[in-house]
């Protein structure tokens, strides 16, 4: 446990997490815990409720915004980006719906460094644009094994293990390529084009077809500024191991 920065303490065999819900009604569940916990558990949960299909023949789906915040921050502002990040999720589900005739289940996340003010679309016009390119790559499609989509959490997942491996990507080298993505889109593109003369190649979403490792930005987005902003908020253990034990 402390491999992935936590310290967790056991009660009758069983591991205390720090987990708190406060809203369970119908199906509208909103839960507090830390804040390197909120993408797995979030992930996890809507993966066991794409297997149930309460007694009908169609897949059940759900949707979910994970609001990363300081620990001192007003929890109404956190819990209302939260709710703004679902929201965003619903709308991609809804095109899904529409372009594939499927039901599927999306989770949308933000970290907020410090105080924040404005809706999420203020905010990430504000942090995440940068000259009509945009940092943030979701939603996140999840409970999914299609990969060919390049919104699947999985790719997410596997380019966060990919910089993770310090013997490819020393932390001082990632930490460089975030500060060239926030400068836009042709100086991101020459960082990326010069490590690749030094033998570092990017994590470019296999199946997909889209070539992001040749070409970083595509249709003015890039994937790589979330891997790397999660770095710190996914433990180690939900990316190799995947799983949340849900019998512990």
């Amino acid at each position: 446990e402390k491999e992935s920065g936590f310290d967790l303490k056991k009660e009758d065999g069983k591991y205390i997490i720090p987990f708190r819900p406060v809203l369970i009604a119908g199906d509208d569940i909103t839960f507090i815990t830390d804040g390197r916990l909120g993408l797995p558990f979030t992930e996890k949960y809507l993966e066991l409720i794409s297997r149930e299909n309460l007694m009908t023949d169609k897949k059940i789906s759900a949707c979910a915004g994970v609001a990363i915040t300081k620990t001192k921050y007003p929890f109404s502002r956190g819990y209302k980006l939260a709710e703004e990040l679902c929201q965003n999720a619903k709308d991609q589900a809804r095109e899904a719906k529409i372009s594939k005739n499927e039901e599927t289940s999306w989770l949308d996340f933000h970290m907020a460094y410090g105080g924040f003010s404005g809706s999420l679309m203020e905010i990430r016009r504000k942090k995440c644009s940068i000259n009509n390119c945009q940092l943030h790559f979701g939603p996140y499609l999840v409970a999914s094994d299609d990969l060919s989509d390049e919104k699947n959490i999985k790719h997410l997942k596997n380019g966060i293990k990919d910089f993770i491996n310090t013997k490819k990507w020393p932390r001082s080298m990632v930490k460089e390529f975030r500060e060239y993505l926030t400068l836009g889109e042709r100086a991101a593109q020459d960082f990326r084009d010069e490590m690749q003369i030094k033998g570092r190649e990017l994590y470019d979403l296999p199946a997909t077809g889209k070539g992001y490792g040749v070409n970083i930005w595509r249709g003015g987005s890039t994937p790589y500024f979330d891997m790397i902003e999660l770095l710190d908020f996914y433990p180690k253990h939900f990316l190799t191991a995947g799983q949340v034990n849900t019998d512990a």
